[in-house]
């Protein structure tokens, strides 16, 4: 046999064993898929469920998953074990699925993030889609995740009484009106002249320089902060960081985020 019959072979073979391949993770996939949706849910929210379960997004977004058997081969299961714990570090699919399947609403957060993707065309990942052909998503499909996202929006996020331009929007447009607590107005009123919660008890967050001042800059230890504009002196010549502000250290010594310990004392300098 001549060398370029043993190298058409040796492609054809090559192919077959491709093929083969990729048509048995087709049927893997779609067998091992999360279930459909149940009865009563809406047709958008099926057709986006259809999309995540064509993808399999679980595959990396979720902890217990039956996965395909090249997941396990000794060259490939290291550089997969790395993708999926970085895919459960970044996103978990799982609370998006059960919403899909029993008509739920996900969080905005989990909402944002998955439109962020669809927009850019960012998932699945190209290395993926060379042994899962059939996860590529088409426009409509985008489309499909893009209708399920605004109508969640809509239906439980959307600020009342706004625009319906807007109301499918990530971030909502300011209502024209408030219900006032008069319980958190006394609060914030005692808040916003208690010197107790200053770092050195001598400064009302009222004293503080105006919002309008404040910009990015850094102080101590390399921890960014951020602090008046030019205003290492507040109020009477008194050293005064952002995090002196009343309601960010009633955050800190009460909810504990200074070291976990309640009261705790915030450091001057603004380190706890």
């Amino acid at each position: 046999m001549s060398m370029r019959k043993m190298v058409a072979a040796a492609v054809v073979a090559g192919g077959v064993v491709y093929g083969g391949t990729v048509a048995y993770l087709t049927h893997f996939d779609h067998a091992t898929a999360p279930a459909p949706a149940g009865a009563g849910v809406d047709a958008v929210s099926g057709a986006a469920l259809d999309v995540v379960r064509e993808a399999r997004c679980d595959y990396c977004h979720a902890a217990k998953v039956e996965l395909p058997f090249y997941f396990h081969l000794p060259v490939a299961q290291p550089l997969m074990s790395r993708d999926r714990a970085e895919g459960l570090r970044h996103f978990r699919v799982e609370p998006v699925i059960d919403a899909l399947q029993n008509g739920g609403v996900p969080d905005e957060e989990k909402l944002a993030r998955i439109e962020e993707v669809i927009n850019q065309n960012r998932m699945p990942p190209t290395l993926y889609l060379l042994m899962h052909w059939h996860a590529h998503l088409s426009a409509s499909q985008r489309e499909s995740m893009l209708n399920w996202i605004a109508q969640v929006r809509r239906q439980h996020y959307a600020t009342p009484g706004v625009a319906d331009r807007f109301a499918a929007d990530p971030v909502q447009p300011i209502p024209e009106s408030v219900t006032v607590d008069a319980n958190k107005v006394m609060l914030g009123q005692r808040l916003f002249f208690d010197r107790r919660l200053s770092g050195d008890g001598a400064v009302e967050l009222r004293e503080l320089p105006q919002p309008a001042a404040w910009r990015r800059g850094w102080s101590g230890y390399g921890h960014r902060h951020w602090r008046p504009e030019g205003a290492d002196q507040c109020a009477d010549g008194v050293q005064c960081r952002l995090q002196q502000m009343a309601v960010l250290e009633c955050a800190r010594r009460y909810a504990g985020a200074a070291g976990g310990r309640p009261g705790h004392e915030p450091r001057r300098d603004g380190i706890a």
